[in-house]
């Protein structure tokens, strides 16, 4: 499931047609009208909602080996849905990317025209929505991902964070944010306990290999991303986190800085990097064009 801070899509919102857009959503999310037509899509492998230029995953069939990726572990009895190529499914998700509070502490051009620092009413009615949606399924979720604004930045992601317990939430076992690390660090880290040690997985968003490049991109303070990401990598040495990577959005502005990225990443030691292609988005601040 993904929540976005406009619309319901169980996916990417970018990699489904305009069309699974015109269906409706229900009382229901999970086993909605919506979410039962995109998983007969796939049952009938005609793919009619998706955008298969765009989307990264593969469709491939599916067999019981593929349990074992171990990327969010779909539970027994909906495996067994699955199978049975049911469009229902008797329990909930195991999986949530929460992409819908689009507060940030950048506002970087390729992603917004204006620094967003709060939501109107409409957007936190939405957060209200997704919060009841937790509540109601926070028995079966194994994993979370935060994106889309910053988790560090949003009091409501941060209350997120920080509330997520064994008692609540007891088969979670990995949260993996997207940020743009310039507000992950010690002091944010103790304000966000005890909840922030699910966090295992941390995605940080650069983009430049420089400081010039990083303040025509993003506009952030590139001194103290490196102290953060050097913060982040002890982390990583600890095993407090299990998961380190660095992104790259590749734009005409910044593709000559990615040596200087790559070599900034690997004195990290991340586990990976990852070079994402720009696309093109309706609130952005630059031509995409040009």
């Amino acid at each position: 499931m993904e929540f976005q801070n406009q619309e319901f899509v169980p996916c990417c919102q970018s990699w489904l047609t305009d069309e699974f857009k015109t269906i409706p959503m229900g009382e229901d999310l999970w086993n909605g009208p919506a979410a039962q037509a995109l998983r007969q899509s796939m049952f009938d492998q005609s793919f009619r909602y998706c955008k298969t230029q765009y989307c990264q995953k593969p469709q491939i069939e599916l067999t019981p080996e593929h349990q074992k990726l171990n990327y969010a572990p779909i539970n027994k009895e909906n495996w067994q849905a699955m199978f049975a190529e049911l469009n229902e499914m008797p329990n909930g998700p195991t999986f949530l990317n929460i992409n819908a509070d689009i507060r940030c502490n950048l506002a970087c051009p390729s992603c917004r025209k204006e620094k967003v620092v709060k939501v109107d009413s409409e957007q936190t009615s939405r957060l209200v929505e997704i919060e009841n949606f937790i509540n109601l399924h926070k028995g079966t979720l194994r994993r979370l991902q935060i994106s889309n604004g910053e988790v560090f930045f949003s009091p409501w992601l941060r209350a997120l964070v920080k509330k997520l317990n064994p008692i609540d939430f007891p088969k979670l076992t990995y949260v993996n944010v997207i940020t743009n690390g310039l507000l992950f660090d010690a002091q944010t880290y103790q304000q966000l306990l005890p909840g922030i040690e699910y966090v295992k997985s941390v995605s940080v968003s650069m983009d430049a290999g420089d400081q010039e490049t990083f303040q025509a991109v993003r506009g952030g303070d590139w001194d103290r991303l490196l102290c953060n990401l050097d913060w982040m990598a002890d982390l990583r040495k600890q095993e407090k986190i299990k998961y380190l990577q660095c992104n790259f959005t590749v734009q005409k502005n910044n593709y000559q800085s990615i040596p200087a990225f790559l070599k900034i990443a690997r004195s990290f030691a991340v586990d990976s990097i990852k070079f994402t292609a720009l696309f093109d988005w309706d609130n952005m601040a630059i031509d995409y064009q040009n």
